[in-house]
């Protein structure tokens, strides 16, 4: 379960930006783009609530640029 590392589809292919939701702004990218990397190395099925349905899918790396991809 993701919880609130991603929230929107621009979180997973643009870890690096802040947004007004982040309290710690330098926590909250170097824990997104960590996060998003490993997810992206180990290839692991991702259950994401704020993601487009149906939820579950994965984060996957296209032309150098990190996208998520819906099941």
């Amino acid at each position: 379960m993701l919880g609130d590392v991603v929230i929107t589809s621009i979180d997973a292919a643009e870890p690096e930006l802040r947004t007004a939701f982040d309290w710690d702004h330098d926590v909250a990218v170097k824990t997104r783009v960590a996060t998003v990397d490993r997810l992206i190395a180990d290839g692991s099925t991702v259950a994401a609530s704020h993601l487009p349905a149906p939820g579950l899918g994965t984060f996957v790396r296209k032309d150098g640029r990190r996208h998520w991809q819906s099941l």
